[in-house]
């Protein structure tokens, strides 16, 4: 039972967007809401992981926000009046600080060999591996960054039917005997040439020839790279693993949080939009599939991580709502994603704007608005 006033029942900001076989029944004259307990536990154990993990993150997400007093739209309104540049200031300050930390634990290990990064689309995984990396170089660690894209399965005999069947999320899609063969080779200071894959017409070719250092642990980072089959070459005291993902616990007002859904949604339209000329409605079409595909291949692997990063910027909707407002406003009425963009669109006006002149270039913001200093 979940009490609050009659009418209004009390509900965590919980967004793990999987359909749940709950009926939940409101009393309209009392403050109960009643939901079978065989549901629950049913709930709780197919879903164990997935809840302890995302528990972890509502704990660390609600300090954030205490911290930089962001816990509900109006104080984010108050902050940025006040003093704009302050208040980003205080919530870079907060990733700066969490990326000191991971890079101190690394440091301190002494034997990892293997960082992985994974999290859900649009975490922000890309510019917090650069910021991770140039931490540890300042270190005198000096990582390597291997794309797991590269060791994708030859695909050019597949016919048009075939390819357009095809799960890209599949971590069968990997050439995996290959890649821990080099991630062995690799950190037995071995000379190996890494593949390359052409895209464009669909085939693995010869890629360049690396040798690691003593000081150069490997980076990778993407859907599978926690996925234990990736990296079971490796001992598990020779990995550091990462779960990235904005994690948000700000109200609009006393019952209706922000979903965490959104949030990355969001960032995702504006990204693609952006830089890989993709309209709003892709983007809105492709994200069930994406969805499922984390769901699949990511939650449950997320047992055990060394540190959990929170990736959410308090401030992010004031900047955002001047490039998402125009996408969703063309979404037209006959459109099944007319009421989803509408949704959106009422989220941004809640909040006052923020010009970009104001987010800093090392912002991981930047990822999906432009203007980062990080380059790949």
């Amino acid at each position: 039972m979940f009490c609050d006033k009659p009418g209004y029942p009390i509900t965590p900001a919980i967004d793990l967007n999987a359909p749940l076989p709950v009926n939940i029944q409101t009393m309209e004259d009392s403050s109960v809401v009643i939901i079978p307990t065989s549901l629950i536990q049913a709930l709780l154990s197919e879903n164990v992981e997935v809840i302890r993990i995302y528990n972890q993150m509502l704990k660390i997400s609600l300090t954030q926000h205490w911290e930089v007093g962001s816990l509900t739209v109006c104080d984010i309104n108050n902050n940025v009046c006040k003093d704009a540049k302050s208040f980003i200031e205080k919530c870079e300050e907060r990733h700066e600080k969490l990326i000191d930390k991971v890079v101190e634990e690394i440091y301190n290990k002494k034997t990892i060999q293997l960082i992985a990064i994974a999290g859900p689309s649009s975490s922000g995984k890309t510019t917090f591996s650069n910021k991770l990396r140039y931490g540890l170089e300042k270190k005198g660690i000096y990582p390597v960054k291997i794309s797991m894209d590269d060791y994708y399965l030859d695909r050019s005999g597949l016919t048009p039917e075939e390819e357009k069947n095809i799960d890209y999320e599949d971590i069968n899609l990997i050439d995996i005997p290959l890649f821990n063969k080099h991630l062995k080779e690799l950190t037995e200071g071995k000379e190996v040439t890494l593949p390359y894959f052409d895209f464009v017409s669909k085939t693995r070719k010869v890629g360049k020839k690396i040798k690691l250092s003593k000081n150069s642990p490997i980076i990778i980072e993407g859907i599978h790279a926690l996925n234990p089959q990736l990296t079971s070459s490796l001992a598990r005291e020779n990995k550091y693993e990462i779960y990235i993902g904005p994690h948000i616990q700000i109200n609009l007002d006393n019952h209706n949080p922000i979903s965490i859904t959104h949030l990355r949604l969001i960032r995702r339209m504006v990204r693609d939009y952006k830089f890989r000329g993709s309209d709003v409605s892709r983007t809105l079409s492709m994200w069930d599939s994406v969805r499922r595909g984390e769901f699949k291949w990511i939650y449950d692997n997320q047992e055990g991580v060394d540190f959990v990063y929170n990736s959410v910027l308090d401030y992010e909707f004031c900047v955002m709502k001047k490039y998402a407002i125009p996408l969703l406003k063309a979404v037209k009425e006959d459109s099944s994603y007319y009421n989803l963009s509408r949704t959106l669109i009422k989220y941004f006006k809640y909040f006052v704007d923020i010009e970009d002149d104001d987010v800093p270039d090392r912002s991981l913001l930047r990822e999906f608005i432009g203007g980062s200093c990080f380059k790949e």
